[in-house]
């Protein structure tokens, strides 16, 4: 008797499992479309923080121009290539990870 209601919750955890496996791969699969959206503004913040964080700001005088903003300005092309690159690896990045999650949850299925 003792042995079949551990083997119940050994199911319910592996089914609590399953299912927060499944909605980590739904939110990472959601991300992906967000991130592929042209016109997400949160997408341009991330890259911008990003160039902002490996570049040091530009000073002229008592002004401070962040890489962002001197990247957008002065060659609009540059920052454009950069941004879908940025995308691109993100993309790549979290695509790893849901099929990384995928895998764990063929192991609880089987």
């Amino acid at each position: 008797m003792t042995e079949n209601i551990e083997e119940i919750e050994d199911i319910e955890d592996i089914e609590t499992e399953k299912e927060k496996i499944k909605e980590e791969i739904k939110e990472k699969e959601d991300e992906i479309k967000r991130l592929e959206d042209e016109e997400d503004e949160q997408a341009y913040k991330e890259y911008d923080e990003w160039l902002n964080d490996i570049n040091e700001p530009y000073n002229i005088g008592e002004m401070e121009f962040l890489p962002s903003q001197i990247l957008k300005c002065c060659d609009e092309i540059a920052y454009r290539v950069g941004y879908l690159d940025f995308i691109d690896y993100k993309i790549e990045e979290l695509q790893e990870q849901i099929d990384e999650l995928k895998e764990e949850l063929k192991e609880l299925e089987n």
